[in-house]
């Protein structure tokens, strides 16, 4: 009997992979099955994440592609048939000192060169529409007006309808655990159900992409990191159009889930690992963080805890493209945070490289693999990549 075969195989059904499954049929390819291990879609981080989506970055790509997928969605009910709750109110950085001050000048001129709504705004201000946020350590504030937060999971499932309609098959309880390469060339894929003959496999398997990359001979630098999210009970002072607020310094951001606030802070000693679990020690750190930039959250309490596993390069940029030695293996990975906010203009690259060869949407080449055996790394301002 022969064996199954697929013209495009993605691993992963989160944000990156069925947003590569939806352009790629939206060019007109055909024969295309999206392989996810778990027993639902965006079971990982891209149904675990804070939905934050903002302009404010400092390479030029990344502010491209944030700005790509702010038009998306702002219109994706109608683009998609799919109420995502997309809450436009804005995103503020709390700056602590001048160093902070002078890279985040150079990277406003640049955000507005690019058409960013990005400014850089005095205490008084922020005191005006957030009184109650403590500022005695903030000496200005970075905001962008076209910025906010959605659900994630529904845009996952926005994007996964319309590629479903398209024609593309999502296969879930999936795992991939090997693949065949013949010539230096992608042949086939193995999973837990069977092999699958492919020409092209996409590696969009989040934290998990170092293992994939691994089973055709790649060393991909990509890392899970555990990150937590916490919701508390309602807090009716802090109202609906609050942006969604980030201390550089300490890393602790917050914004409002429905009457509630939802919030975290990257722990700064987490180590590299699968575990998922809620550390109880974190939590009481992120409450301290809590209490001290927004004092009357200290009459709330945590009403749940999740966490979920950021996929990390070392220098919080995406690995993009092909790779060396192994034609038809294209990785979208990587992404140390970002993965939901770029996941639609990821997914316009890989339909273009498997399309036309190459991309020409977009400058990737920040996000080329190459670039760790090159040492030619670009970096964004570190605190910047690691919190939301």
């Amino acid at each position: 009997m022969p064996l199954e075969k697929f013209d495009i195989v993605i691993v992963g059904a989160g944000a990156v992979g069925l947003c590569c499954a939806y352009y790629l049929a939206e060019a007109g390819l055909r024969n295309i099955v999206i392989m996810e291990k778990e027993k639902m879609p965006a079971m990982g981080a891209s149904g675990l994440n804070a939905g934050g989506i903002r302009t404010q970055f400092s390479i030029t790509t990344n502010i491209k592609f944030s700005l790509f997928t702010l038009e998306i969605y702002e219109n994706f009910k109608e683009l998609f048939d799919q109420e995502i709750n997309y809450r436009e109110y804005g995103y503020l950085f709390l700056i602590s000192n001048d160093e902070e001050l002078e890279v985040f000048k150079h990277s406003v001129s640049l955000q507005k060169s690019l058409g960013a709504p990005v400014e850089i705004i005095n205490v008084e201000d922020i005191k005006k529409t957030l009184p109650y946020l403590f500022l005695d350590d903030i000496i200005c504030g970075s905001f962008s007006r076209r910025s906010g937060y959605a659900d994630p999971y529904s845009i996952c499932m926005g994007y996964m309808k319309a590629a479903k309609r398209k024609g593309v098959e999502v296969r879930l309880k999936t795992e991939v655990i090997g693949m065949e390469v013949n010539n230096d060339k992608i042949t086939g894929i193995i999973t837990n159900n069977g092999t699958v003959k492919t020409e092209y496999v996409v590696n969009a398997a989040g934290a998990y992409a170092g293992i994939i990359g691994k089973m055709v001979g790649i060393d991909l630098p990509v890392e899970p990191y555990r990150r937590h999210i916490f919701v508390t009970y309602p807090v009716p002072e802090i109202k609906e159009d609050c942006p969604l607020v980030l201390h550089l310094k300490s890393g602790f951001y917050f914004r409002k889930e429905l009457d509630s606030v939802l919030m975290g802070r990257t722990d700064p000693d987490e180590k590299p690992g699968f575990k998922t679990d809620v550390n109880p020690e974190h939590m009481e750190n992120v409450i301290e963080h809590a209490i001290y930039r927004v004092p009357l959250l200290e009459k709330t309490g945590i009403m749940k805890a999740w966490t979920g596993l950021y996929a990390c390069t070392p220098d919080h940029q995406p690995i993009i493209g092909t790779v060396p030695g192994v034609k038809g293996f294209i990785c979208v990975c990587g992404f140390s945070g970002h993965g939901m906010q770029h996941a639609p203009p990821s997914g316009k690259v890989v339909s273009e490289i498997i399309t036309d060869g190459k991309c020409h949407s977009f400058d990737i080449t920040p996000f080329d693999y190459s670039r760790f055996r090159e040492a030619k790394v670009e970096t964004e301002i570190k605190r910047y990549l690691t919190f939301i």
